[in-house]
Parts: structure tokens; sequence; C-alpha cells
């Protein structure tokens, strides 16, 4: 009996807070912005000797509280497909996930202090820890911890009283270059995105 007002006052005190934050958060500027596109994944070295390139999505979240340094998050999802030319026993790759924290630094293309109708540049380095399945289970970990480096352009632009983002970027990610199966390659490819965010 005596969990019960603990659960009310806690569930009270989060409807509160959730009431707050919806009532106030409109009324600052938001530095945070969520990202949703597609993706093309190039494998290369023994990644390519059995695997074709693939077509996923990602989704990111950033902050944009500090001019020319942003960081985040991003989740890359693609289904792997093999290559005509294997044989058809082979074990090749099939899915492909990965949850990467993100840094960025930024070079604004115009001397305006505000985002609206402006293009940015910037180079980003992502941490990976990834998950790349085979199509059937061996003994060997899936998991891995690797890197990646790349560059991009942005667009900001403002649509319905909201801010937008349209980026395209393309880097060179080595998702289990750290960490990984002592059985399994090294998993190298070229990730290429065109994503959509908007200021939250």
């Amino acid at each position: 009996m005596q969990n019960v007002p603990k659960f009310g006052v806690s569930m009270t005190f989060k409807t509160v807070l959730l009431v707050f934050f919806l009532i106030v958060y409109p009324s600052f500027s938001s530095p945070f912005y969520l990202f949703l596109g597609g993706t093309n994944i190039i494998p290369t070295g023994k990644f390519k000797e059995i695997n074709k390139t693939s077509l996923g999505f990602n989704i990111s979240f950033q902050e944009r509280s500090f001019c020319n340094l942003w960081y985040g998050f991003r989740i890359d999802v693609s289904r792997l497909d093999s290559l005509e030319s294997v044989p058809i026993n082979t074990n090749y790759f099939d899915s492909y996930l990965l949850f990467s924290p993100e840094i960025r630094y930024v070079f604004l293309l115009s001397e305006k202090n505000k985002y609206d109708d402006t293009f940015y540049l910037f180079l980003q380095g992502l941490l990976h820890f990834s998950s790349i399945t085979r199509r059937q289970e061996i003994d060997e970990s899936n998991l891995g911890v690797g890197a990646s480096l790349g560059t991009g352009i942005g667009f900001c632009f403002k649509l319905f009283k909201t801010c937008w983002a349209v980026e395209i970027d393309g880097k060179y990610s080595a998702p289990n270059s750290i960490l990984k199966s002592k059985q399994r390659p090294s998993l190298t490819n070229y990730n290429f995105s065109l994503t959509l965010g908007v200021n939250l």
C-alpha cells in the first residue's frame, strides 16, 4: 500500500513537468534538429567481395547551440544484398545497424549570424557501435566498434514559420575497425546520405 502514494507523486510530478515544458519550451529558440534521410552504402575491401551497394535510411539528432561545433548522434539501418556473382551458398552479410555519436566542425558560407537561407560546409567524425549480421548465423560476434570521417554540405531555410535544413554528406566508414571478432573482416564502406531536418 505504501508504494501507491509514491507512484502517484512521481506521476504527478512528471505530468506537471511535461505541461511546463510544453508551455515554456516554444518561447525559446531551440538549438535541436531532428533529421531523417536515405543512405547509400558502398562496400570496399573484403566487404565488396560478397556484398553489393545497398540502400537504407538514417535518423539523427543534432545540438547546434555552438556556432561552429555541432554534436549529436545518428542511427543507420540497411538491408545488405549479395553480389549476383557469388556462389549460391555464400554466407553474405544481410543487415547493417550503426549507432554513432557524432561531432562536426561547421563553416558558414555567409556572413549572417543566423542560419536562415544559409549554406554551410562541415567536417564530421563519428564513433560507431555496430551490428552487422550474416544471412546464416555462425560462431562470431556481430558487434563491433569503429569510426568514420567525412564531409558534407547543408542548406538552412525557413518554411511555415519553422527552420529546416537539407544536407548531403559522404564519409569513409570502418564500423568494426577498433573492436571486432577475430574471424570477421573489417567491413569498410563509403556512406552517402541525403537528409532533411527540422528544428524542434
